[in-house]
């Protein structure tokens, strides 16, 4: 079944999670996989007949374009 999922970062997210989890399958962590398979199932295994997702976007509205992250 393929999906229209219209928020591009949703899309973009649930497709990272499928990538990865088939990456750490097929490199033999498989409870790594299973872990984020949980994570992410909602998003992952859908209802049949469901197009679109709900969730929650938390922002931060003092976050300036100046600000980094720390990726540490």
């Amino acid at each position: 079944m393929e999906t229209q999922i219209e928020s591009e970062p949703v899309a973009l997210i649930r497709e990272w999670a499928i990538n990865k989890i088939e990456l750490l399958h097929d490199a033999d962590r498989h409870k790594n996989a299973q872990a984020l398979l949980a994570e992410f199932d909602e998003w992952i295994n859908l209802p049949e007949g469901v197009e679109e997702l709900e969730y929650l976007c938390l922002e931060d509205e003092d976050w300036t374009d100046e600000q980094e992250i720390d990726v540490r």
